[in-house]
């Protein structure tokens, strides 16, 4: 007979030596052992009815047999699992006590603060982001940074660039608990903050008490104020005139209007224009145009919506302009198609929206231009742009390095100014509808022939293709594209986007055909929902800080 002997381990008792413990010695100590007949065996494996006493007798030991077994089983489960939880609550207090001592080995302990400021820095969430929730969130950076490590609390405390971003969002209601912790927290954001970067979302359908007091509350520390971009109601124009005199320190500035309400006894908006370090305007004037006062010749970029009389003073007096976004529109007189030219010498960067401004400009510097076609312009076969344009290259001894065409431009008029400027080096397409996408697919297809003679544009180095209003592509087609102008010896693609702003996007072939081009070595930025709809934006000169 076997020994009786317990596992150093797990304590289980067993018939046999310590060395015997294994899954065979195991099911042997809970084995069954009765022995059965030929009659028992047809009984178990068929539903005939037991007929000598024998047999019962025999069927009752084995069951007996078992249920004892199982009993032994059970508790020796039990047994077991209560060792194996005292053995994992073991594991949890050892693991935690090693990523302790761990810890205290962690670069981060031994990080210089000016590094740990720059991985905070990081971390804040971008503007899209703060524009839709504000900036008063305590499980987000800047707030949680002082939650982790007295060391980390000190750092985001000592550093005023963490908390200049200030985001107040009235287009959705607020609750008087959230205000009151809005007040509480923009107060404790100010003290910490040295300049402030303030993006304040007004409303005409929500309450508009707590919008102007917050409003003012915020204007009684303009001087501080580098950046102002603001969504205007007709509550909040009348409190701008606080700001005259008042903004030392702005320097970027975006204005538009929450609805057609908000316009209403606005004549113009007169506070900025001695503002002595503002250097980029933008309006967006959806509703109406409202005539407002910059200092215009310290102006390096501006965007805006108005007639060209406007645009013309903003050109002939802002000599030190880089980059603009020209949009004619809210004409009261009919456009002048006079000779007159106006030399812009430091442009490098424009859009225009309407291709006879190209007649006016000079802009030897200009390097980078975007040009956007109407459905107007589609249907009535004006193909100006491409005699403009390379009048505009023409007159003014520029070296065009960049082109994007947004909208209906025909490609085969794009093919003409892609021939004819033979320095454009990156190529940008945009499209915002069923026909112009219809018209970028026909210039994919011319761009996808390679034939040494036939060539579209060699030199192109650089192929994005942005899709806005959830319009879209042939996709296949982008990949051939893309594809025959990388394996192409004397093409010079090296690289290219696809970018969609809510369209599904390439299947999954196409997308992995896409992928395997990055692997080949192509540069290539696949994007797509806000991320994709910002980077379009900035694609044609829009602001991207607010």
């Amino acid at each position: 007979m076997n020994p009786v002997a317990r596992c150093s381990e797990c304590g289980f008792l067993f018939a046999g030596t310590s060395n015997d413990i294994d899954s065979d010695s195991i099911s042997e100590s809970f084995a069954v052992r009765v022995d059965t007949t030929h009659e028992y065996d047809r009984l178990l494996n068929s539903n005939d009815t037991p007929d000598e006493d024998r047999d019962l007798k025999l069927v009752d030991s084995v069951v007996s047999q078992t249920e004892a077994c199982l009993g032994r089983l059970d508790d020796h489960i039990t047994r077991l699992r209560t060792r194996l939880k005292q053995l994992e609550d073991q594991q949890r207090l050892l693991s935690n006590y090693l990523a302790r001592n761990k810890s205290i080995l962690s670069p981060l302990r031994r990080m210089p603060p000016e590094i740990l400021l720059e991985v905070f820095s990081w971390t804040l969430s971008p503007i899209l982001a703060v524009r839709r929730g504000g900036s008063f969130n305590v499980n987000e950076p800047p707030w949680i940074l002082g939650h982790v490590s007295s060391r980390w609390r000190a750092v985001a405390l000592a550093a005023p660039s963490l908390w200049s971003m200030v985001a107040l969002n009235y287009t959705a209601p607020v609750d008087d608990r959230s205000r009151t912790n809005s007040r509480s927290m923009l107060e404790t954001q100010l003290a910490r903050a040295r300049t402030l970067k303030v993006h304040f979302y007004g409303s005409e359908i929500y309450e508009t008490q707590p919008q102007t007091e917050m409003f003012e509350f915020l204007a009684a520390h303009s001087t501080r104020w580098e950046e102002l971009s603001i969504s205007l109601t007709s509550d909040l124009v009348p409190l701008l005139a606080s700001l005259r005199g008042r903004i030392p320190l702005l320097r970027r500035l975006w204005l538009q209007w929450d609805s057609s309400r908000s316009l209403k006894n606005v004549e113009s908006i007169e506070c900025f224009d001695a503002a002595p370090s503002l250097t980029d305007v933008g309006v967006y004037n959806e509703y109406a145009f409202i005539p407002m006062r910059f200092p215009v010749r310290q102006l390096t970029r501006y965007q805006l919506d108005g007639s060209w009389q406007t645009h013309k003073r903003f050109l002939e007096h802002a000599r030190h302009l880089v980059e603009v976004r020209i949009d004619v529109c809210f004409s009261i007189t009919p456009w002048n198609d006079s000779d007159e030219i106006i030399e812009v010498l430091s442009l490098r960067r424009l859009y225009v929206k309407d291709p006879k401004v190209l007649n006016h400009l000079r802009v030897p510097a200009l390097e980078e231009i975007a040009l956007c076609c109407t459905h107007a312009d589609w249907e009535s076969g004006d193909n100006s742009y491409l005699m403009n344009l390379q009048s505009l290259v023409a007159r003014s001894s520029c070296l065009l390095r960049r082109l994007c065409v947004k909208g209906l431009i025909p490609a085969e008029a794009t093919v003409g100014i892609l021939h004819g400027l033979p320095s454009i080096l990156e190529f940008v397409i945009i499209t915002n509808g069923y026909l112009s996408s219809t018209e970028a697919e026909t210039l994919m297809e011319s761009l996808t022939d390679v034939s040494e003679d036939t060539t579209v544009a060699p030199q192109l180095a650089y192929l994005f293709v942005g899709c806005e209003n959830g319009s879209s592509i042939d996709y296949e087609m982008y990949l051939k594209m893309i594809s025959s102008r990388w394996e192409a010896d004397h093409c010079a693609l090296h690289s290219a986007a696809l970018l969609t702003d809510s369209d599904p996007g390439p299947d999954d072939e196409t997308l992995l055909a896409l992928q395997k081009l990055r692997y080949k070595g192509v540069d290539l930025l696949l994007l797509d929902g806000a991320e994709a709809s910002e980077m379009i934006g900035g694609w044609t000169y829009t602001s991207l800080w607010n």
